[in-house]
This record gives C-alpha cells, structure tokens and sequence, in this order.
C-alpha cells in the first residue's frame, strides 16, 4: 500500500466512530432498586423496569404507575506504562467523560375483558450529555471499550406481559436503536480549483431487537423464579464517500462499522420474600465471542483513466482488513438484597461480578476492560403528598454503586510497537435518583 491511500484509510478512522458495547442497563443498572441490588432485576425487577429485564413480569402489577429518575457516572481511569522512559511514548484515545441520563418509565395493565391479565410496560433511557455519540478514535490507541461512548445512547424498550396461569407468566417485547447511514458526494473541477456540487445525506434508521422472559410466581411460599433474554442490537455505520474529479477520475472511499453493540443474553433468577426481606440472585451469561470486530472498515478505490493510462490505477486501491476482535463468553452473577425496616422505609445492598470478555492485549490491539466488582448500596420511602395532589404515597429512591476494574491488567508490547507496554485499571462511581407514582 502507498502512502497516500494508507493517510486516506487513517483519516477516515479518525472521522467516524469507534465501537463501544453494552447497554447502559446492563452496564449501571435501570433504576436506583435495581442499582443498588446488583442489577438482579430478572425476578426482583418491579413496575416498568420489567421491559427490558423480563417482560413477563408487568403482568404481575394490577395498577398503573409511571416513573422518573436520574443517573450519574463518573469514570476515573488510569493508564500507565510499566517503564518511566515509555510515559511520553503512551498516547491514549482519550480520558472517559462523565455521563449523565434520565429514566422515564410507564406501566398500563389492561381491565376489561382481560381482567388484568395483560399489561404494557416502556422504559426509556435518554443521556443529557449527547443524544447519541460515538467517537472517532484510532483503534491503535488504548481506548476503553466500556466508559468512552457506550452510554450515550438512547435506550428505549416496549413490552407486554401476559398472566397465562395464576403463578405463570410470559412476555415479550424490542429494544430500539437507531443506524447511521449517509454519505457524501462532490465534483471537483481541478482545473480552475472549484468544487462544483457537494451533497451530505445522513439518515437515522432504528434497529430493533427482541426481548422475551417468563416468570413462575408462588406468593404463598415467597417465591419467584424469572428469566430473560435479549437479543443482540447495534449501530451500523454506513458512510460511502464519493469524489468526482472532474476529467481525471473518481475516488470511492467506503467507509462501515459497528458500534453500541450488545450481545445475546439470557438470565435466570430467583427472588425470596420472607417478611420485610427480600433476597434476590441471578445469573447473566452473554456471548461476547460473537462480538464483530470495533474498529472501523474503510475500502479505498481509484478510477481513473489517467492513471490506467499510465499503469497505476490499481496502486491506490487500498482496503483496512477486518479481525475478530477474541472475546469471550462471560457468566455474571448478581446478588441483591432488600430490607423494609418500617412499611415505607427501605434499605437495600447488592453485589455483581462481570468478568471480563476481552482477552490480554499484547498484540496489535488496545481494546481496555477488565473484570469489574460492582458494589451498590441505596434506600428507598414512601411518603404522602402534603399538597395533596396525588391521592396515594408518592415513592423515592436513591443509590450509589461503586464499579471496580481490578485487579489491574498489563499489555505487553514488542519492541517494533508503536504503543509502549502499559498496566491499566479504573472505578466508576454512579449514582441515581428516581420518583414513581402509583396510580
């Protein structure tokens, strides 16, 4: 490959989005109940949070009820090389911003003929930061695969629970997502330097992906067992790029890739009630290993009769090759408890694992995660409207949930590297807040 396609093929990574996975649920949690225990939502999850978790569960709600919530994360990375000379070697794709969303949720059974036998439930995940926001970084440089861009997305999730027997039930609904395809077309007339015609087409189209689950419910005995399943989504970059230069030829530049991806993934859990306490736990096992590759694919061709003429048409052909990117399957587990202390004043613990599902990088690629304890913690009241404007109690929770990526990770280099060896490890502190009202 020549220099010049090869600087085209660079520039063009650098214009356009870098992969990032996992959902935001799944990464922090829906709501401040799920966050603060564990995220073991799949037979624990309540009201509208059961879209996305296991749909089957809003029929297990005979009331209307909506909610409102925020959440805040702060991702505090280190990155450093193992030898002191090597620091002003360590060029790093960047330092993962802070994120900031808000939760809307709705839950609707239907009466009637039904008899509140079917519900609707959406759940809906809106970043303040950035509608949507990938970022164009150079696969080369470390980038962290989880905290860059993957929660600025929007995440919404629509589903319906059905009571099939009086301790079984199942559900489906999708989650949403939206593709960004466009491209760009121009003339240029090198002859007297003018571009004669430049058109930019962009268009937002939705992928939309499965969720399922069933629920066996015993009240009598406390008990509960759920499970879950998602199917995979994510964003596909379409961007073709086409240069008509006037007399002389055409340059086609391709450019496509996939980012926000998020894997199968199937749940199951149990919950038991036993007076005030609630104890929850579940298994999570996602198959990374049929994760596409991250970085961006870019195809380069020339066509030009000048330069078949001159026998060096096909030297600015150029394309980036695709590789799978090795991730594994991971299995996490999640646990989570809930204590009422008084009737409307609860407290609540959890804990998670998620091993990580991308192997050591001491090859070409700096694709940075590790194996992440979340630790959660949170209250949750009840109280009524002094205003009196809502007839029923009006709820409030709150959670702080520590994420640690340890123990810390080393990529090591060869000499003929253009990125030093380097160690690696980070926590994320989240926090949320919501507000949901019973109907």
């Amino acid at each position: 490959m020549r220099m010049g396609p090869r600087l085209l093929l660079m520039l063009a990574a650098l214009l356009v989005p870098w992969g990032a996975g996992a959902s935001v649920f799944d990464q922090f949690g829906f709501e401040p109940r799920g966050v603060a225990m564990g995220g073991a939502q799949v037979a624990a999850g309540d009201g509208h949070v059961a879209a996305y978790f296991n749909p089957s569960m809003l029929a297990l709600s005979k009331e209307a009820s909506v909610g409102l919530g925020v959440a805040w994360a702060q991702p505090v990375m280190d990155v450093h090389t193992l030898e002191l000379a090597d620091h002003s070697r360590l060029r790093l794709a960047g330092t993962p911003p802070d994120y900031g969303g808000i939760t809307l949720g709705a839950l609707f059974p239907m009466g009637g003929k039904v008899g509140n036998r079917v519900a609707l439930g959406i759940g809906l995940y809106a970043p303040t930061n950035n509608i949507l926001r990938s970022e164009g970084t150079d696969p080369a440089l470390p980038t962290w695969y989880y905290y860059h861009s993957s929660p600025d997305r929007i995440i919404l999730a629509a589903s319906l629970g059905v009571r099939v027997l009086d301790w079984l039930f199942i559900g489906g609904g999708a989650q949403f997502l939206g593709a960004f395809i466009g491209g760009f077309d121009s003339r240029v007339n090198l002859f007297n330097q003018t571009i004669e015609t430049r058109a930019l087409k962009n268009d937002l189209a939705v992928r939309v992906s499965p969720l399922a689950g069933f629920t066996l419910d015993f009240p009598a005995m406390g008990l509960r067992a759920g499970f879950g399943y998602r199917a995979p989504i994510q964003l596909d970059i379409d961007f073709p790029n086409t240069i008509d230069i006037a007399d002389v030829g055409t340059i086609d530049l391709q450019i496509k890739g996939v980012v926000h991806y998020s894997p199968h993934t199937f749940t199951l859990g149990v919950r038991y009630c036993w007076g005030p306490l609630t104890a929850a736990a579940e298994l999570r096992y996602a198959l990374w290993s049929r994760a596409p590759d991250p970085s961006i694919q870019a195809d380069l061709s020339v066509d030009s009769d000048v330069l078949a003429a001159l026998g060096a048409d096909e030297r600015f052909d150029a394309s980036s090759a695709p590789a799978s990117p090795g991730f594994s399957d991971t299995l996490e587990p999640h646990l989570g408890v809930e204590w009422y202390i008084v009737p409307r004043f609860a407290v609540r613990l959890g804990y998670s694992f998620r091993p990580t599902p991308v192997p050591l990088q001491n090859g070409d690629t700096n694709i940075l995660d590790g194996n992440t304890h979340a630790f959660g913690a949170g209250l949750g009241f009840n109280f009524d409207d002094p205003l009196e404007v809502f007839t029923k109690p009006v709820r409030i929770d709150l959670a702080y949930q520590l994420l640690l990526v340890a123990p810390e990770r080393t990529a090591l280099k060869g000499g003929d590297s253009s990125v030093p060896s380097y160690a690696y490890s980070g926590h994320v502190n989240n926090v949320s807040a919501a507000v949901r009202y019973v109907f």
